[in-house]
């Protein structure tokens, strides 16, 4: 039976985010995608306009029926809209404790006015959902926003990343990007590790649904390799760095792939397959 990837996140018009940018990262790495919109956007690659959350009761509809009857076997968290929508998907994460959840905890739009998620939903994510993940995905303004802390250097990131991983996830990356660093680092903490992963910086432009993108290539893997099913520790931890280089690897590849659609910024699209 093939595998599913669930995300559970912001319906994106555009394509280039949210759900959407999900499900395509989620075949790419092998796994069939379910999507579940929590919150409904008015949005373009240039600008969110305006959030609409979707109501609990519809949500948690969605979540019965596929946990019920699809063999998912990881779950990705982006944009929930409400702080009412992060409780039941913290209820609901509490059932399955086996499988592997990357919470990807998106609050603002990069570009364009409202929020993702209300401003009384972060306080939810930091106690209710962070300590169910298995990894935490945040740039240096969402880390900031979860740990308090200021992220500017790496020195910071790397302590907001164990911060998070205090506050109860399995593992925490810290992303790079707005970094005041020459290259992009990424912080990986897993445990009592930190891990420092650097890549060039690639010089192309805003590109839309980057951190959405990159969080759905990490937990299709983590599907794919049936990372629920490992019980040793020292495997887990090996498994889990392993999904999260996989991941920023197909990720690089995709954004030096982005394409124009329209106005605003760049997208990644599904990579092109090798010339026979």
């Amino acid at each position: 039976m093939k595998v599913c990837a669930l995300a559970v996140g912001g319906l994106d018009p555009s394509g280039g985010a949210g759900v959407i940018a999900d499900a395509r990262a989620f075949e790419i790495a092998g796994a069939f995608p379910c999507a579940i919109a929590a919150t409904l956007t008015v949005q373009s690659t240039l600008r969110l306009v305006a959030s609409l959350p979707v109501s609990p009761e519809t949500v948690r509809a969605q979540l019965d029926e596929i946990a019920a009857h699809q063999n998912v076997m990881a779950v990705k968290i982006g944009a929930l809209g409400s702080a009412e929508n992060v409780g039941l998907l913290a209820d609901f994460l509490s059932k399955l404790r086996l499988l592997p959840i990357v919470i990807d905890p998106v609050f603002l739009p990069t570009h364009g006015e409202g929020r993702l998620l209300a401003a009384d939903g972060v306080a939810q994510v930091r106690e209710q959902l962070v300590p169910r993940a298995t990894l935490v995905t945040a740039n240096a303004s969402e880390a900031e926003e979860l740990t308090g802390r200021r992220v500017r250097s790496l020195s910071e990131a790397r302590e907001a990343a164990r911060a998070l991983v205090a506050l109860g996830a399995y593992a925490a990356l810290v992303k790079g990007g707005h970094l005041e660093e020459r290259d992009a680092v990424d912080c990986l903490a897993i445990g009592d590790d930190c891990i420092d992963l650097r890549e060039s910086r690639l010089d192309i432009g805003d590109v839309h649904g980057t951190g959405c993108t990159l969080a759905a290539l990490i937990t299709g893997r983590l599907a794919v390799v049936r990372f629920a099913e490992e019980n040793d520790a020292a495997r887990r931890h090996s498994a889990l760095q392993e999904a999260v280089q996989w991941g920023r690897s197909m990720h690089r590849a995709m954004l030096q792939e982005a394409v124009r659609i329209g106005k605003g910024a760049s997208v990644m699209p599904a990579p092109r397959p090798p010339r026979k």
